[in-house]
């Protein structure tokens, strides 16, 4: 039997011998989702065959869980390269979740805890909750679960850790709250979420008390925080996506944001802090968030790359986007906006340009050093030391005009660097100015 996807019909999609049925093939039956493919025999036998499972998975830092079969789910860290783990499980679950030493999966109100050993996986503990679970988040310590408008964080091993009994358990919102939760998140810290009436809640777990909250004027559907919890995406009702920042309670629009985002990832790789990417069924957009700029902090959209059908992204790290398929398996992409991680041995000026803008605009300073050698060009040496000022970048940028041999502009730069604890200052003054960097320097001189 040859099977084969409309969406490409170069492939073969799957080929199965059925050598055993000597007497020849009956008939075929999909079922109406396409997912299980039965076939009768003229020995009287029935086959059904599995063709694409569910995409489920999730990510935790950089180790992913996704399912590989209908009760199997593969546990791995593809960036420290780590073996992959296999964990059986006794239901077809509807969610799947990994956190930096457990999994959980489960289906309606019930999840399966499992603990995530070097080589081995120990089952833990099931446990029921109050409704329907729609998902679920872990971390180190604490699993919380989001059913019916409400979510529960919980010690994952109490029994264990021996916890203060206040801390093992904890329903959100009050009582007297009166607002449904549609979306959440758990971080080492913090556990964050977001209601109908547009309150984005972040609980400190440490002291076990609330520390931020944000009001939208709209309910907020979907939020996705950065590793540390600094920064979240947030997307509305409306389909808008924005950027907050907690520590000082400030929003900003992503631009052009499509309404058809499915998901955002954030960059785990260390140097990247302020990249992410959002992505729906047929791309995947990669955005930047400078902080610090002479304009105030503000959101980039950097480029955005096509991805293969039915690729749902799990991971981004330093590029490479881990995308799980419809097969069971997991595929690596490499963002168009990452080009120059390539070799640049063999790359000519024409390709090297755009790819010294894509580091410019990713504040990949020292790749672009990199690029301006090769390239030795003064208008890119130009236009880096440009983009390290934008970027309140002295000392980076003291290196590129002192390689240029700019005397002036170095003595300059040389003489304001030690005002850098006054640089709120110095912003307020620069973003009303649009003189040559020389002369926007001249009052630190």
């Amino acid at each position: 039997i040859k099977i084969q996807d409309l969406v490409d019909l170069k492939d073969m999609y799957v080929i199965l011998n059925l050598d055993e049925e000597n007497k020849g093939l009956g008939t075929l039956s999909w079922t109406d989702d396409g997912q299980l493919l039965a076939l009768s025999t003229q020995r009287g036998s029935l086959h059904v065959f599995l063709t694409k499972l569910p995409i489920l998975g999730d990510a935790c830092s950089t180790r992913i869980a996704y399912l590989t079969s209908l009760l199997e789910v593969t546990v791995a860290n593809p960036v420290e390269g780590e073996l992959p783990i296999t964990v059986s499980v006794d239901v077809e679950p509807n969610f799947v979740a990994v956190g930096h030493y457990h999994l959980a999966v489960g289906m309606n109100n019930r999840a399966w805890f499992y603990v995530l050993g070097e080589n081995a996986v120990k089952k833990l503990k099931d446990m029921e909750y109050l409704g329907t679970v729609a998902s679920i988040c872990l971390h180190s310590d604490y699993a919380a679960a989001l059913f019916e408008g409400k979510v529960q964080l919980h010690l994952i091993e109490s029994e264990i850790l021996d916890a203060q009994e206040e801390r093992e358990t904890r329903l959100f919102p009050a009582v007297d709250d009166k607002c449904r939760i549609l979306c959440h998140a758990l971080t080492s810290d913090f556990l964050i979420y977001g209601t109908d009436t547009g309150v984005v809640q972040y609980f400190y777990i440490e002291d076990w008390q609330f520390v931020n909250d944000y009001r939208h004027p709209v309910s907020v559907k979907k939020i996705f925080p950065d590793p540390n919890g600094t920064r979240l995406v947030f997307i509305d009702e409306k389909s808008d996506g924005f950027v907050y920042c907690p520590v000082n309670d400030a929003t900003y629009e992503i631009p052009d944001f499509s309404p058809t985002i499915k998901g955002v990832l954030w960059e785990n790789w260390p140097m990247d802090k302020g990249v992410f990417i959002a992505y729906d069924d047929d791309k995947v957009y990669t955005y930047v968030f400078h902080k610090d700029t002479i304009q105030g902090a503000k959101v980039i959209l950097a480029g955005s790359t096509k991805v293969p059908f039915a690729h749902k992204p799990l991971l981004l790290y330093n590029g490479e986007l881990t995308c799980q398929t419809q097969s069971g398996k997991v595929n690596n992409i490499y963002l168009s906006t990452h080009g120059f991680l390539s070799n640049l041995k063999d790359t000519g000026p024409d390709e090297l340009r755009p790819m010294l803008a894509q580091n410019l605009m990713l504040k990949r300073f020292s790749d672009a050093w990199e690029m301006c050698r090769i390239l030795n060009d003064e208008a890119a040496w130009n236009e880096l030391a440009r983009a390290c000022l934008h970027h309140m970048e002295v000392e980076f940028a003291i290196r590129v005009y002192r390689r240029i041999g700019n005397v002036g502009i170095v003595m300059s730069l040389e003489q304001i660097k030690d005002t850098l604890p006054c640089l709120p200052t110095i912003i307020t003054w620069l973003r009303t100015c649009t003189l040559h960097p020389a002369v926007l320097l001249l009052p630190w001189r």
